[in-house]
């Protein structure tokens, strides 16, 4: 049985109209809601112009692993929040921009992102620390949903 344990994702970025099943699939899997006393997720709760807020209770390993696999390949900005699970793994952020792999930082309950000694030695500086906190809390910008069809794009 998996640990398991609080979450909660904001997803971003263009969205072709064709992946919208895809990524309710993906949804679905993860066992993803709305809010946190919602149904399960249905493919109308999809709204573009707005940044999609998804969390969970009891979400195994503290990921939605599916849907972070799918925003991964899709170039989908995302920024999670896991709390801990007794024993078992801390929680953490972890902020993905699109571009480059995720990055994973340490939480609190509360997602306050923590600094190690050893991350403020790696990064050296303030500047580079005061960069590393603001990734870490990156604002993840509207998910736009794009209605062009594949097969027109150039």
């Amino acid at each position: 049985m998996a640990d398991r344990a609080s979450v909660t994702m904001s997803i971003g970025g263009v969205l072709p109209s064709d992946l919208i099943g895809a990524l309710c699939a993906a949804i679905r899997h993860d066992g993803a809601c709305r809010d946190w006393d919602s149904g399960p997720f249905v493919d109308e709760d999809i709204v573009g112009g707005e940044a999609l807020f998804l969390c969970g209770h009891e979400i195994a390993w503290g990921m939605f692993e599916a849907l972070e696999t799918f925003c991964q390949a899709h170039s989908l900005p995302f920024a999670r929040w896991s709390g801990s699970c007794r024993n078992s793994f801390g929680p953490e952020r972890v902020v993905y921009d699109g571009t480059s792999d995720p990055r994973h930082f340490l939480a609190t309950d509360d997602d306050e992102i923590l600094f190690s000694i050893e991350d403020i030695r790696r990064l050296g500086t303030i500047d580079a620390i005061e960069a590393h906190y603001a990734f870490a809390h990156m604002i993840v910008g509207p998910l736009t949903i794009d209605p062009t069809p594949p097969a027109h794009k150039g």
